[in-house]
């Protein structure tokens, strides 16, 4: 029996990753988070790539800070790469933020804030880890960022096909919530990430309706206007909120749909929440079945592509730290904060803010 070179799948996942990106972070000084699960191995990948990384992180509702950064380095040992984490702390005063190149816009991390953008290395930058239209200003400290001209630049996520896994992971979400999909009737609510989603369901045969806050060329696309076409289906078995762009509330008190309307109508409907505006309070008066347990605010994600495994999270991560290393070197060779961020958008996997960064409001 041939015995695979790899102890763990996340290990085999980073270094395709690694393969496929041509990630080369060596000479690089990578400021990420120490966290749990699969975010345990984003200081890995970085340190398989070559980096010097340094970690921050605290206890948190997914792990102790203790736990998350025995497994860190119980990670780094069994790889050989004990050399390439220079600290673990729960203390931004004991990490060498001057000799930082890349920070990544990680959980654990933000708040970013001036404390740590104005001591940062003036040719650093921040990879934003995800798409420009995602920003949000709890975050990063846009304007200390500015002010030190520390770009902050985002991931164009269609570079490594990552929306592809939106349908999968709220296909999970149905499972989860003991829907069969096969002869059920889907309603799905949003624009992005549902989008990708339906394309997956139109594959399938699954039936569907689709709300969005954009008219889609679509025979079962509905806008949020008429949201009150629900009422007139004639079963729904569950509704999925997914919409990462709107925070217009469309289902609730005050709105033409209630759950409670839904509720009289469907008893029997089950609620999903990936992400999006909902009147939490309304839902749970009205007794519906809903998943997860913790429905996050708008702007943040209650059910996230980890449920599917680690390689979503993965992918993303080293498609930020691609970002980060194109950005990092160009700045490096004396190039302007403008020409560091074209750098990364000319090579297809950067993303620049609508107007560009410097302009940017947030």
């Amino acid at each position: 029996m041939q015995t695979s070179r790899f102890n763990f799948r996340e290990e085999y996942i980073c270094k395709k990753i690694i393969d496929n990106l041509q990630l080369d972070l060596k000479g690089l000084n990578i400021l990420t988070e120490a966290a749990s699960g699969c975010y345990s191995w984003t200081p890995i990948l970085s340190a398989l790539a070559g980096a010097k990384v340094q970690c921050l992180g605290r206890d948190s509702a997914h792990g102790l800070f203790e736990d998350n950064k025995s497994k860190i380095l119980n990670l780094s040992d069994k790889l050989n790469i004990n050399d390439k984490i220079k600290t673990i702390s729960n203390d931004p005063n004991e990490t060498q933020l001057s000799e930082v190149n890349i920070v990544t816009n990680s959980g654990l991390l933000r708040p970013i804030d001036n404390f740590i953008i104005s001591r940062l290395n003036p040719k650093a930058v921040i990879s934003l880890m995800w798409e420009t239209w995602e920003f949000r200003a709890t975050d990063i400290d846009l304007k200390s960022a500015q002010k030190h001209k520390i770009p902050i630049i985002g991931t164009n996520e269609d570079f490594i096909d990552m929306h592809e896994y939106n349908g999968y992971y709220m296909l999970k979400l149905l499972f989860d919530m003991k829907i069969e999909v096969f002869h059920n009737h889907i309603v799905i609510i949003g624009h992005r990430p549902a989008c990708h989603c339906i394309e997956l369901f139109k594959k399938m045969g699954v039936s569907y309706t689709w709300v969005s806050s954009r008219c889609e060329h679509d025979s079962n696309s509905h806008h949020y206007d008429d949201i009150d076409i629900l009422l007139n289906l004639d079963h729904i078995d569950a509704i999925i909120f997914a919409d990462h762009e709107s925070k217009k509330q469309i289902i609730g008190t005050g709105t033409k749909v209630t759950f409670q309307d839904l509720k009289a109508k469907f008893p029997q409907i089950r609620i999903g929440h990936v992400c999006g505006a909902i009147d939490f309070n309304e839902l749970k008066k009205s007794n519906l079945f809903y998943h997860p347990a913790e429905i996050k605010d708008v702007g943040f994600m209650s059910y996230q592509p980890d449920e599917i495994g680690a390689q979503p999270v993965l992918e993303l991560f080293g498609a930020g730290l691609k970002v980060g290393e194109l950005a990092a070197k160009a700045r490096l060779s004396g190039f302007s904060l403008e020409e560091t961020i074209k750098t990364t958008v000319d090579y297809g996997i950067g993303q620049d803010f609508a107007g560009g960064f410097m302009n940017f409001k947030g």
